[in-house]
């Protein structure tokens, strides 16, 4: 299922898009969710989110962040909107101004799109992947400050978690040599971010990840709470 969301208006385009995915949570409360962008998407990536069964829970909630107008990867997207649209699992398409062609396109997939112009563009107020940048290089006070910030500006904790998870996730693969389908400016980051662990860390890191994601879902303990103590404990 696809829903898109686009225009000039990036403040506004952006507010929405964590909007519909907060309710998407609240109708799906056990959904794994994850940003695509291009600081992490790759063919194989995309296609895990479309067809296979995830870590967590079967069903995914994907933002997908700024691909169509990104010449990039604008063709690789357009190729999968058929696979989105009928995928179990639900894509948030957030996007800039886009071409007649383009939108075309996206109205033919999607359930719902939202448009949002202004006369001026605006500039984005906070970038999540800013928060994987403060978890690989083990700088706590940085990352719970970022994180702060991510949970003022309406992303749910859900969704953060989903990103770190990728930036811990690209660690583990290239720790051990795993490399296929990651972009290698992202590779060369987890070789960066590598030096800032031990095995044992990185390992004990990506478990207390899963088992918060479980915890929560059981109720156990509170997202935005036990997400904040792992970044402190960084």
């Amino acid at each position: 299922m696809l829903y898109a969301i686009y225009g000039t208006d990036t403040e506004k385009t952006s507010h929405e898009a964590q909007k519909i995915v907060a309710g998407l949570i609240k109708k799906k409360p056990d959904a794994s969710v994850f940003v695509l962008s291009d600081e992490n998407i790759s063919p194989a990536l995309l296609d895990e989110y479309l067809g296979a069964v995830g870590l967590f829970e079967a069903k995914y909630i994907v933002r997908i962040e700024g691909l169509l107008t990104n010449e990039d990867f604008s063709e690789l997207l357009l190729g999968r909107l058929p696979l989105l649209k009928e995928s179990e699992h639900i894509f948030v398409l957030r996007d800039g101004a886009l071409a007649a062609p383009l939108k075309k396109k996206i109205e033919k997939y999607a359930k719902e799109v939202r448009v949002y112009d202004a006369k001026e563009e605006k500039q984005e107020r906070f970038n999540v992947f800013s928060l994987t940048e403060a978890l690989g290089n083990r700088d706590r006070k940085r990352a719970w400050m970022l994180y702060r910030e991510a949970l003022h500006e309406n992303l749910v904790p859900e969704e953060i978690h989903g990103i770190l998870w990728w930036q811990i996730k690209t660690m583990l693969q290239v720790e051990t040599g795993d490399t296929e389908g990651i972009k290698p400016y992202s590779v060369t980051k987890a070789r960066t971010f590598l030096k800032k662990y031990s095995s044992i860390e990185l390992h004990t890191l990506a478990r207390s990840f899963v088992n918060l994601y479980h915890d929560a879902r059981r109720g156990i303990v509170e997202f935005e709470i036990g997400l904040e103590k792992l970044l402190l404990s960084l």
